[in-house]
């Protein structure tokens, strides 16, 4: 494997944990959301997840993944798409 190859490959497994620490932070922010009674607080914790899952889906495209990389943050993010509904 060549130089840029190997470049090209570690970028785009940093990109895919990237995605996927956006994903656990916004299941962070849903949970807490639960926890609260304060509807402003809910609202803001429901808020900062929704602009992640946002922000997910806007850079999943340009990120190179395996099929099983893709799989686990796609159901990351169904998880949320869910958990957003809920709220």
């Amino acid at each position: 494997m060549t130089s840029p190859d190997r470049l090209r490959e570690s970028a785009a497994a940093a990109m895919h944990q990237f995605l996927l620490i956006d994903a656990d932070m916004a299941l962070s922010f849903l949970r807490l959301a639960d926890d609260t009674t304060d509807p402003h607080i809910k609202d803001r914790r429901k808020n900062v997840a929704t602009k992640a899952y946002r922000k997910i889906n806007a850079l999943m495209p340009k990120v190179t993944m395996t099929g099983e990389q893709k799989a686990v943050l796609e159901e990351k993010l169904f998880t949320i798409q869910s958990r957003l509904k809920t709220v």
